[in-house]
């Protein structure tokens, strides 16, 4: 299950919409910005404005007008939205190079947005009316196919994460998350390290769970020797054994 897994990055300078980091230079596989070259790269980190969000504030939140779209340049972001029983889907998280608010801004009438964005930790955007980034891409047809390419891969995600719901149990869901964010850890003595500094609510959002689940299977996985857990934190001791036991 690929759920929006994104590397921590250094600090980038992104004033005149140029980042001066080993980021830009090789974007991390899979996000929007990784995917352009050079010129098609530097347009959007050109296009709007810089703008900087505090840890847990909204970048925009469901319900608002699709007006714009968000290019993130440095940080982390969680998109989630809200369900009947009062508790959060988390659609995906994301980080430098990705971009959220396109669905919205393409449309020459942009909808409402459908999901809520919130920073995880500092985030920088460049933040990009809708009729701004829509004449980009109708100037730039590389950048249309890779914004296509982004969103099918998100619709394939979220495939994926509809067959595991009715597949797999929450302690199994539960592995094969930690499995796919181990991916992008931080290796240390104590195992691999997660750095999204998730709460058990997130993950019960990302797995379709409750957070009464979420707490039951990550102690069958202490238990058996394969993470050990902390206040927002996870690491993976065993991921050999912890990716078999997903399945």
């Amino acid at each position: 299950m690929m759920i929006g897994r994104r590397r921590p990055c250094r600090p980038l300078n992104v004033e005149g919409g140029r980042l001066d980091t080993v980021g830009v230079d090789r974007p991390e596989a899979g996000t929007l910005l990784a995917r352009l070259d050079e010129a098609d790269r530097q347009a959007l980190l050109n296009a709007g404005r810089p703008k900087h969000y505090r840890a847990g504030e909204s970048i925009f939140a469901i319900g608002d007008p699709g007006s714009f779209v968000a290019l993130i340049v440095q940080g982390r972001v969680k998109v989630f939205a809200p369900t009947a029983r009062g508790t959060e889907t988390v659609l995906s998280l994301l980080g430098a190079g990705d971009m959220v608010g396109e669905l919205s801004a393409i449309e020459d009438e942009p909808p409402r947005r459908m999901a809520t964005v919130v920073a995880l930790d500092a985030v920088v955007c460049r933040v990009v009316r809708a009729n701004e980034f829509r004449s980009l891409v109708a100037e730039r047809p590389a950048v249309a196919l890779e914004l296509l390419r982004m969103i099918a891969d998100r619709l394939r995600t979220s495939d994926r994460r509809r067959v595991e719901f009715g597949a797999y149990g929450t302690t199994r869901r539960v592995a094969r998350l930690l499995v796919d964010l181990a991916a992008d850890g931080t290796p240390s003595d104590a195992g691999v390290l997660l750095g999204n500094l998730l709460t058990q609510d997130d993950l019960a959002g990302m797995v379709g769970a409750s957070r009464e689940s979420v707490a039951r299977a990550l102690a069958t996985l202490r238990e058996l020797g394969f993470v050990s857990t902390g206040r927002r934190q996870v690491a993976v001791l065993d991921l050999a054994g912890l990716r078999e036991f997903a399945g």
